[in-house]
């Protein structure tokens, strides 16, 4: 259900952000990107902005990521045409598309 991957990634620290210290900004701005996100979009995000510092930077991650069929006891807190969201004990706020849900499920 856990994993650990390693990222590497050019992480962009905008102006606003020199006057902490740096290891902070970058942790700060590691999670903006990553923390919370679903699905292979993440790397997507990009800002187009001016005046940014740009840093390398190569770390470990755990991701939760179920596998296909796992069975996970979660309980549905409200769902949409698009799929359901689950709740478990550390997290709250899981999207499971209708797309993935098993044959002969209703929505």
């Amino acid at each position: 259900m856990f994993i650990t991957t390693k990222i590497a990634d050019l992480v962009q620290i905008a102006p606003e952000d020199f006057s902490k210290e740096s290891f902070v900004a970058i942790e700060d701005n590691i999670n903006a990107k990553y923390a919370n996100k679903v699905g292979n979009n993440i790397f997507e995000q990009a800002h187009e902005t001016t005046h940014l510092t740009a840093v390398f930077v190569e770390f470990e991650m755990v991701v939760f990521r179920p596998f296909k069929h796992e069975v996970i006891l979660a309980r549905i807190t409200h769902q949409t045409e698009e799929g359901i969201y689950l709740g478990m004990d550390f997290f709250n706020d899981i999207f499971v598309p209708a797309a993935e849900l098993p044959d002969n499920s209703e929505l």
